[in-house]
């Protein structure tokens, strides 16, 4: 008898393992040098390696290991992700930002506006602010250099697939090709698209857009780029309005519209497969969006069909594909997905949740139900999510903290979490 009630509890337990949700956990708990929260200690945009055992991220918070002045501007640092431990790294002098991984996982791209890795002749823009620079962190030599010397902003680097080229999007002059001086509404130099090259430490222009162009991401085979663009000079068969996704051949050097929407576009990335292009959209591509709110599409390359992956009452933005493209994280405020998701409210609307789309179904499901907005999802190999939040009711070791912007407002700190698969 006691062996048949040990055997209907062991099956119970797997049936309730088998069903149970993503378990949600705290990987920081960053914090501020003392017991004074009005200083920010807040992490966010994680990257995986591609073997899935670290991250990279940008960080504020002053109890981590390593070397760190404890200035009060966002440093890169790096976790372990089996061991939680934690230590910075490209210590700069000012604010640090978008940092992502090299392929083989030996070097860091990041965005900079520090003066403390080399030489720069180009230290302030017109306004008379540091310039942002893109530069890369090496892990064998523990010193991170410049990979550009521009005279206004640079941002968003992604390494190719090889390793050898970072493509970024800048509004710098003075790299080699054309770049023709336009400014945008605020007086700004037109954003075009650029490329450093490792074997010759040059940086060349992609784009002379009549219009801003951003985000850019290779494709995996690296001969191809697509990005985001407010131009409508980059092919002889310009699309009806600005702000449309395109795709670059890198070995000709020729641009084609993916898109021809009647809203914009933006935030492309390519599927792992190189066969689709996932983007953020607020157009209403054959009568699929009649809402106008942000959704996520996918555009099929080989046949130019878009087709919407949510259908949300409110946006989704920021998706991240799993390796084998089989699934799509991403950020929402929408409410009529599937699986818990309680109503809580805060200033933009609906609290931001991550969603998950798979293909297999075609259906969204929340994987998260945070009492506050989480965001910027993205996957490992083997297909966890991490992402930043700053709600306080995941699991693991947290201490929730608030810290203040610049009017006194009252932030809650940003900590890292993830779904362990």
């Amino acid at each position: 008898m006691l062996k048949m009630w040990i055997a209907i509890l062991v099956l119970t337990s797997v049936a309730v393992l088998a069903q149970r949700a993503d378990v949600v956990s705290y990987l920081t708990d960053g914090a501020p040098s003392d017991a004074d929260d009005t200083k920010s200690a807040s992490s966010s945009t994680a990257r995986f390696s591609a073997d899935g055992k670290r991250i990279v991220f940008i960080t504020q918070a002053d109890n981590f290991s390593g070397m760190h002045t404890k200035v009060h501007y966002y440093q890169i640092a790096e976790m372990e992700i089996a061991t939680g431990a934690t230590s910075y790294i490209a210590e700069g002098d000012y604010y640090q930002s978008e940092p992502s991984y090299s392929p083989d996982g030996n070097r860091v791209v990041f965005r900079t506006e520090s003066q403390n890795f080399g030489k720069l002749k180009n230290k302030l823009d017109k306004t008379g602010k540091r310039t942002s620079q893109i530069a890369e962190w090496d892990r064998a030599t523990g010193k991170a250099v410049y990979l550009t010397d521009g005279d206004f902003w640079s941002d968003f680097p992604e390494y190719s697939p090889d390793g050898n080229r970072v493509v970024f999007q800048t509004r710098s002059g003075g790299f080699s090709g054309k770049f023709t001086a336009r400014k945008n509404e605020w007086g700004d130099p037109e954003q075009q698209i650029a490329e450093w090259d490792r074997k010759t430490g040059k940086v060349t222009y992609l784009t002379d857009g009549d219009g801003e162009s951003s985000r850019p991401r290779y494709s995996p085979d690296g001969k191809r780029i697509v990005f985001a663009t407010g131009a409508l000079n980059l092919s002889s068969t310009p699309p009806g309005r600005r702000y449309q996704i395109a795709e670059l051949d890198v070995a000709s050097g020729k641009i084609k519209y993916l898109t021809n929407g009647d809203s914009s576009s933006k935030d492309p990335t390519y599927s792992p497969d190189g066969k689709r292009v996932l983007f953020e959209t607020s157009a209403n591509f054959e009568g699929q969006n009649s809402s106008g709110k942000t959704q996520l599409a996918e555009i099929e390359l080989a046949t130019g069909k878009i087709m919407y992956v949510t259908q949300g009452d409110d946006g989704s933005v920021t998706a991240s594909y799993s390796a084998d493209g089989a699934r799509i994280a991403f950020v929402t405020r929408s409410g009529n997905f599937e699986g818990t998701h309680t109503e809580r409210k805060d200033e933009y609307g609906n609290v931001a949740q991550i969603a998950e789309w798979s293909r297999a179904t075609g259906k969204v499901g929340y994987l998260t139900d945070g009492d506050k907005p989480s965001l910027w999802p993205t996957y490992s190999k083997k297909g966890s999510i991490v992402f930043q939040t700053q709600a306080d009711n995941f699991s693991g070791a947290h201490q929730p903290r608030i810290e203040y912007d610049m009017a006194r407002n009252e932030i809650p700190v940003f900590q890292l979490a993830i779904i362990k698969r």
